[in-house]
């Protein structure tokens, strides 16, 4: 499994970084606490082994 650990400032920082994730996101949680300006996320991968990658080359 794959766990990113994301620093964000805006919730929509964060709904980008989801967006750009897509279907490669399984989960998300944030800590209960979240203190000074820069927030945390932490964003659980899908099973990378069996993941396809295709870029549409533009």
């Amino acid at each position: 499994m794959v766990r990113l650990k994301v620093s964000y400032d805006s919730t929509a920082e964060l709904c980008k970084v989801m967006l750009l994730l897509g279907g490669a996101a399984k989960s998300v949680r944030l800590p209960p606490k979240q203190e000074g300006k820069h927030k945390r996320a932490y964003i659980d991968l899908i099973d990378l082994e069996k993941a396809e990658v295709i870029r549409d080359g533009g």
